[in-house]
């Protein structure tokens, strides 16, 4: 066998999937950032406009927060079997 019969042969990928990959990232990482650290900035407006206090605001923080603490490794384990690509 000579080396003009033996060819590398290159994954084929699409462009476009790769910006969409990327794009589908961005934006979820723009909407957990954004959710996360927006009621910060905001809660003693919602305290006052709700009538409550700035600790009983701070649930709107508190609850999501452990609600990401439960799913953060419940996830993985449940999406493993299936294949990466289809999962982002």
């Amino acid at each position: 066998m000579d080396q003009s019969s033996i060819s590398k042969a290159r994954p084929t990928t699409s462009t476009q999937g790769s910006w969409f990959a990327i794009l589908a990232v961005s934006i979820a990482a723009f909407a957990l950032v954004t959710s996360e650290f927006l009621p910060v900035g905001v809660l003693n407006s919602v305290a006052t406009d709700l009538n409550i206090s700035v600790g009983t605001a701070g649930l709107i923080i508190t609850v999501p927060g452990i609600m990401a603490a439960i799913a953060a490794p419940l996830l993985p384990v449940s999406v493993k079997q299936l294949d990466r690509r289809y999962v982002l």
